[in-house]
């Protein structure tokens, strides 16, 4: 009986040691932080991946002011990828990715630094990304 239960204890001990990395399989999502360095209030900017059917608005930024937010996609899918949109000056959709490769259960953080604004609207970025698969991670 005495053997049985030590084997016991270390099978649960085990599992104990399996399932606790893994218990938060989906991983912390994907910080994005934004700030806005070029002496103009930002206005209509929004975050999409292609899986996600709404666009995550982001309030207007006045010059020097930052923005964070943490993307937990929920949508069951492969591989996307995350971009920042916004309209010009002349009404032409515009886009900058920020994240170009990520799939369910990656996670990490994207910052975005919002440089310049030309003439036309067009805004120039500079995007620094940490993105990694929460299982490589893990186990290296």
């Amino acid at each position: 009986m005495k053997k049985w239960l030590q084997n016991l204890v270390i099978a649960f001990l085990l599992m104990l040691l399996f399932f606790l990395p893994v218990k938060n399989v989906s991983g912390n999502g994907i910080d994005v932080s934004i700030e806005n360095q070029t002496g103009f209030a930002l206005k209509g900017l929004k975050i999409s991946y292609f899986y996600n059917d709404k666009e995550i608005k982001i309030p207007s930024l006045k010059p020097e002011e930052h923005f964070k937010i943490n993307v937990h996609p929920k949508e069951p899918f492969s591989e996307t990828s995350m971009k920042i949109l916004y309209t010009d000056f002349e009404g032409k959709h515009r886009e900058e990715v920020i994240v170009g490769y990520f799939e369910k259960g990656y996670q990490g953080s994207a910052k975005v630094k919002a440089k310049s604004v030309d003439s036309s609207g067009v805004i120039t970025f500079q995007v620094e990304e940490e993105i990694f698969d929460y299982f490589e991670a893990l186990w290296t």
